[in-house]
């Protein structure tokens, strides 16, 4: 996706998560505007929530970010951090596997592939030092769950502790 799409894409979710920053699993682009797809678009009835495509936005754009230095999404980012800490009163034990765009929960799950991307959004700010803190030693501590959620924790891990390579 070019950079130039990618920020539109990123700009057009403010309508629909204003208060979370959170991202769809999917988007479609309808009357000149990406917005989130509709229930079963193409995987579940989730396709237009925060879920299982998702939760790997955060640590995504944040490596993005950590790499290039490109700041389009940063405002995005620090309110996606300011959310979640509030929403699981700084707690990753308490981050669930779902989320609609407004904040409400839809998972009943706390998986890795949704705590441990947090922690590598809240690299954007010293601010959120304790919150990765908290993310790190969670994750670090956390038991196997499968294939994909464990590699989205390691690949966080490897973010977080700075061995990773930029190329």
């Amino acid at each position: 996706m070019g950079q130039q799409r990618h920020s539109e894409l990123l700009a057009g979710s403010q309508k629909y998560s204003a208060s979370t920053g959170l991202l769809p699993d999917f988007v479609v682009y309808s009357g000149g505007a990406y917005k989130p797809a509709p229930a079963d678009f193409l995987e579940d009835t989730t396709d237009g929530s925060y879920a299982y495509n998702s939760c790997r936005t955060p640590w995504r754009i944040t490596t993005d970010y950590l790499m290039t230095g490109d700041n389009r999404a940063l405002n995005q980012l620090n309110q996606m951090n300011s959310w979640i800490k509030g929403k699981v009163n700084s707690n990753p034990g308490a981050v669930k596997d779902g989320y609609k765009l407004n904040g409400s929960i839809i998972g009943s799950y706390n998986s890795g592939a949704f705590f441990a991307p947090f922690g590598v959004s809240a690299m954007t700010s010293s601010s959120n030092q304790t919150w990765l803190n908290s993310v790190w030693t969670y994750t670090a501590g956390s038991s196997s769950e499968g294939y994909y959620e464990d590699s989205i924790k390691l690949f966080s891990l490897l973010v977080m502790s700075g061995n990773w390579w930029t190329y």
